[in-house]
């Protein structure tokens, strides 16, 4: 009916069909371990991402889980104590996101704008600011965790470096190639 010959390879439906599955695990698992929700689960990430408010970790956080990747983020707050388990889970799989104080000025100040807020606080206070930064630094050396600069980086490249860093590391091929790291 098609005029095509068959492939004659089994189990081909069954393969397309596993990926996907592992796809929709990745998401699941990210969603559920988003913005330092079941600290515990961490140890389950292909990846964990770090840093503080308005760096960028939910939404690469959700292009790597449709990529396929189960990633975990942890919020730094200054004055919280990060969960024990940040320092706990394999290093090399622990990536701290970082941002120019000035860029991450303007984007908080569209996200109070977004919210109906004025902008009378500390939450874009650049001096503020830099000291959350100059301690999300501090906890990203304590840990020895990897530093991703995001400054006027889309999503995309800030996962892609990720990507090619475990691939480095891991001296595998990438998930996204179809192997797991």
């Amino acid at each position: 009916l098609l005029k095509q010959e068959p492939l004659n390879e089994p189990g081909l439906f069954r393969k397309m069909n596993l990926e996907y599955i592992d796809r929709i695990e990745a998401i699941e698992y990210t969603m559920a371990s988003d913005d330092g929700l079941n600290p515990k689960s961490v140890y389950d990430a292909d990846i964990v991402l770090t840093g503080i408010s308005r760096t960028g970790k939910t939404p690469t956080s959700i292009y790597l889980a449709m990529l396929g990747w189960k990633v975990a983020n942890i919020p730094l707050v200054q004055g919280i104590e990060p969960p024990e388990e940040l320092f706990r889970v394999d290093s090399e799989r622990v990536f701290g996101l970082d941002i120019s104080t000035n860029r991450l000025v303007s984007h908080r100040k569209k996200r109070l704008s977004d919210f109906g807020y004025d902008d009378s606080t500390s939450y874009i206070d650049p001096r503020t600011i830099r000291n959350e930064l100059d301690y999300a630094q501090s906890i990203f050396r304590r840990g020895g965790f990897s530093v991703i600069k995001v400054t006027n980086k889309p999503i995309e490249s800030v996962a892609n470096e990720i990507i090619e860093i475990l691939s480095i590391r891991f001296k595998e091929k990438s998930r996204k190639q179809g192997d797991r790291l």
